[in-house]
């Protein structure tokens, strides 16, 4: 009998954990993971990376031995779409299945602004924390004043405004950290809006 064939389109928390439980739970399964990264990141500490506080690497978990280890393939390419059951992938190359589980998470959303598009620094993946860090630090280093506007006052956006706050004590001298702000912009009535008002 051949072996169902499990198809895991995402390669972060739940891609992973779901991977992982399949394969403890059988080992007759044929999984395939379809991400089109070379290795999950641990967002939730992308804010300390720009912070200075740890080295982006201690958040990279590489996908090639976390499949090994799994008996899986990992095809590292992006899913476009499904057709039948056939993952359609960017170079056209199709993946069937007998089963499917998407979970390739979220991305940054700009309202259809272009504009914001081309100047924001998303805070998504390791690509996004290396570009951000190398900005700040060629902003800090200029000694020009500027502002750093994080738009969302969630836990993401406080934690990034943290981070860059943290960044900036820590880079420039008592009498210059005045040439420099961060702001938070976020369109609910105040910031953690999501907890109760003694957190916020």
């Amino acid at each position: 009998m051949k072996p169902v064939r499990v198809g895991v389109v995402g390669g972060g928390f739940a891609g992973l954990r779901c991977l992982g439980l399949l394969r403890r739970g059988s080992s007759a399964l044929a999984l395939t993971l379809v991400d089109p990264s070379p290795e999950s990141v641990f967002r939730p500490l992308l804010p300390d990376v720009i912070a200075g506080k740890i080295a982006l690497r201690r958040l990279l978990l590489p996908l090639d031995p976390f499949c090994a280890r799994n008996r899986a393939e990992f095809v590292k390419e992006a899913a476009e779409r499904t057709e039948g059951v056939e993952i359609v992938l960017a170079s056209g190359r199709r993946l069937p299945f007998d089963q499917l589980v998407v979970a390739c998470g979220a991305s940054p959303a700009f309202f259809g602004n272009d504009a914001a598009r081309e100047i924001a620094f998303p805070l998504y993946s390791a690509a996004d924390a290396a570009r951000l860090l190398r900005r700040t630090e060629d902003v800090i280093v200029s000694g020009r004043p500027h502002s750093f506007v994080v738009v969302g006052g969630g836990y993401t956006g406080l934690e990034a405004a943290t981070a860059l706050a943290w960044r900036i004590r820590r880079r420039v001298p008592p009498d210059r950290r005045g040439n420099f702000a961060v702001r938070i912009v976020e369109l609910a009535p105040r910031i953690l809006g999501r907890l109760p008002d003694r957190f916020a």
